[in-house]
């Protein structure tokens, strides 16, 4: 069922007046919130907070929101609390979805700027740093950059350490404006290679100004079972000055229990997911504010798909988006050859779901493309694969704090990120450094 939680007029009323005083009292130096949603993922967690403290800066708060955990994470988070008071912790009093863990961590930030990510996630240093100076010259209404993945130990199936991927295109690249209507015809015409083509607060950093826009028309900001992939699509129809740093600011971990895993073909092949999917879906359930399309749908086309319908029902008429039911059917469809064989049905179903909710006919290129689908073969697992790109941290080095500083050394330093500045002969120099720096580790092993 998909239904809104009301935002009651007197809510509605003291969070306009707050936002009317905060905006006479900008600060000359904004506060930065790093919002960290948590549930029962201590082992990882005290690596996350332990790399926020790396952070620098009194201009920085770190928000840790504990979805009712029962194992050890109130006694992680008490320990990083003592130790760096810009840590503010919350927790749920009942467990809830992962949508609702999300809005009460939003609920506790008062961070001008935030920036969320996971508890198997990390901030770096270098990267942060460089997003506060684009922060005070710019005054950006969003900012994004690209990612650096990790895999914890246990994380990839066979593997006993951490594998770190250092993709050339994701490093050294310059600061540029976005235009942002421009992505949102992408997202029109499924002209994007991934839902992270959207403007992100989920690896990503959202001014506070957009955030209100976009709870002030929903009266949630998180409105979807899938918090970061509705909200980098509601976002665009806020967002006029957005930036993208072509380098790294935080480091995208995948734990033993990450959600994403579960989900992904990889989690299905090897059947460790189960329980983490099933306690998902039961949650996701639970919560007022559903999906379009159900859980039994695995394929993150499919949601985008989803997301794209559901924020374009709920924007102002002036501003909704053609979107082509054509274009992304047959983008849907095409890729669900990537999921096992017995999940495609459901991604048909949804598929179909979602062309005649925009009143557009069911054709037949598109049974033809379900079709295909439905009868390609099952896809081969070849996930344990190190690239050329790709560092195995020992088992002993991997937690996440420690692959930072890692990361912080191989890269280097930079210099402040400017408007148009970056790239050419510059990030050749600095990759040539970076691939000299990991041929001289003694101990990581190359891809």
């Amino acid at each position: 069922m998909d239904t809104q939680t009301p935002w009651p007029a007197a809510e509605r009323e003291k969070a306009q007046r707050e936002k009317a005083q905060r905006e006479k009292t900008v600060s000359a130096t904004p506060l930065i919130s790093l919002v960290v949603a948590t549930r029962e993922r201590a082992a990882t967690l005290e690596g996350t907070l332990a790399a926020c403290r790396l952070v620098a800066g009194d201009d920085i708060e770190i928000v840790v929101c504990d979805n009712a955990s029962a194992d050890d994470t109130p006694a992680v988070i008490a320990a990083a609390a003592a130790a760096d008071p810009r840590i503010t912790a919350v927790r749920r009093d009942a467990r809830g979805s992962m949508r609702q863990n999300y809005g009460t961590a939003l609920a506790a930030a008062r961070g001008d700027y935030v920036c969320f990510f996971g508890d198997d996630d990390a901030p770096l240093p270098g990267g942060i740093a460089a997003l506060r100076h684009i922060i005070r010259t710019e005054r950006p209404d969003a900012v994004g950059w690209s990612l650096v993945g990790y895999d914890w130990p246990g994380a990839r199936v066979g593997l006993e350490g951490g594998v770190l991927s250092l993709r050339a295109r994701s490093l050294f690249g310059g600061l540029t404006r976005i235009d942002v209507e421009g992505i949102r015809g992408k997202f029109a015409n499924a002209a994007i290679e991934y839902y992270r083509d959207g403007i992100n607060i989920y690896h990503g950093c959202v001014s506070r100004r957009v955030i209100e826009r976009v709870e002030a028309d929903l009266g949630t900001y998180f409105f979807e079972p899938n918090p970061d992939l509705f909200s980098c699509i509601s976002n665009l129809w806020y967002t006029k000055n957005y930036l993208f740093y072509g380098h790294p600011v935080t480091l995208a971990g995948v734990g033993p229990k990450s959600i994403g895993a579960a989900f992904s073909a990889v989690g299905a092949a090897d059947g460790k997911g189960q329980a983490i999917r099933d306690q998902f879906r039961r949650e996701v359930e639970a919560d007022p504010v559903g999906s379009l399309i159900g859980l039994q749908v695995r394929s993150v086309p499919a949601h985008t798909f989803a997301c794209v319908v559901k924020a374009n029902e709920h924007m102002p008429a002036a501003g909704r988006l053609p979107v082509d039911a054509r274009a992304w059917a047959l983008m849907v469809l095409g890729k669900g050859n990537a999921q096992p064989p017995h999940e495609r049905e459901a991604t048909r179903l949804a598929t179909r779901l979602l062309v005649e909710r925009l009143g557009a006919p069911w054709t037949a290129d598109m049974e033809r493309a379900a079709e295909a689908m439905l009868a390609a073969p099952a896809p081969v697992y070849r996930g344990n694969r190190l690239k050329r790109a790709d560092l195995l941290i020992p088992a002993g080095q991997g937690r996440i704090d420690q692959v930072v500083l890692l990361v912080e050394r191989l890269l280097g330093r930079r210099p402040p990120p400017e408007l148009g500045a970056g790239g050419g002969i510059g990030k050749a120099l600095a990759l040539a450094a970076a691939e000299l720096r990991c041929r001289l580790l003694p101990l990581y092993r190359r891809g």
